[in-house]
């Protein structure tokens, strides 16, 4: 899953690197292992670099185009 939104988010424009600079398999995503466990769904986290976010405005040009990228993937799943 996590390969698929990296290729979408790259489709929109974006740098993805996954797991860097650290690796969520090294039990360091706390919150998001917690609740994606404990609800029994598929979890990610996902890191935004504060600059591309330091405003409002720039706010919503990353979530403009970072939800086609989501809801590509979404679509994808209920296909399955």
């Amino acid at each position: 899953v996590a390969e698929r939104l990296a290729a979408n988010f790259e489709e929109e424009g974006f740098i993805t690197a996954l797991n860097k600079p650290y690796s969520g398999k090294d039990e360091l995503i706390f919150a998001a292992n917690r609740h994606g466990e404990t609800h029994g769904v598929i979890y990610l986290e996902l890191e935004i670099r504060q600059d591309l976010v330091d405003s409002a405005q720039k706010a919503r040009l990353v979530a403009r185009r970072l939800a086609p990228a989501i809801t590509r993937l979404q679509v994808r799943s209920q296909a399955r």
